[in-house]
């Protein structure tokens, strides 16, 4: 992890790790090491100081590669931020302890987004991620404003109700009006 960190430093690109082995947001069900969302100069410059190095490269799907070692079987996976949406949740990425070191995460709800960027991308990691999305809607806070945009953006907004209906049934009551008129408005007889 410092040989990465200390490229990102060094070259000042902008990153969000995705997940790593090891961490809250482990997305370990997919790759090797870890992954990171990158800008789009940071991933051209990451792709040639890597092929300079000798790792091994392989692209998955357009905007992501991995990466091995010449000497070890981790792998280094790294997803352009290729569009707005991708890029804004660059941006919102916090800086958060991982061992000896502090690194920029996404939030849960920009994994979300970029887990169904993904599947976009590559539909045969649906099942897969649609795991890691399950398992964030199950456990977290969530923006669900937030929430709701991406999975429109990205025509999922019968999943995304699916996944309410299931992990936060009591994020999606309806309102029956006339409880609530009739707890407002004393003179509201609900008739």
């Amino acid at each position: 992890m410092s040989f990465i960190y200390g490229l990102f430093t060094d070259f000042r690109i902008r990153y969000a790790l995705i997940g790593a082995k090891g961490s809250a947001n482990s997305v370990r069900k997919l790759v090797g090491f870890a992954d990171f969302l990158v800008d789009e100069p940071g991933f051209d410059e990451i792709r040639k100081i890597l092929r300079s190095d000798d790792f091994s490269e392989h692209e998955l799907f357009n905007g992501f590669v991995q990466f091995s070692p010449p000497d070890k079987d981790n792998l280094l996976g790294f997803l352009q931020a290729d569009e707005p949406a991708l890029l804004d949740a660059l941006n919102r990425a916090v800086d958060k302890p991982l061992g000896k070191f502090s690194i920029r995460q996404l939030t849960r709800e920009d994994l979300v987004l970029v887990y169904l960027k993904v599947i976009q991308r590559d539909k045969s990691l649906r099942s897969q991620l649609l795991s890691l999305i399950e398992d964030l809607m199950e456990s977290a806070e969530l923006d669900f404003a937030l929430l709701t945009s991406y999975f429109n953006s990205a025509g999922e907004s019968k999943l995304f109700e699916s996944l309410m209906g299931k992990y936060r049934p009591g994020d999606c009551k309806t309102i029956d009006l006339r409880d609530h008129f009739a707890a407002t408005l004393p003179r509201y007889k609900g008739k």
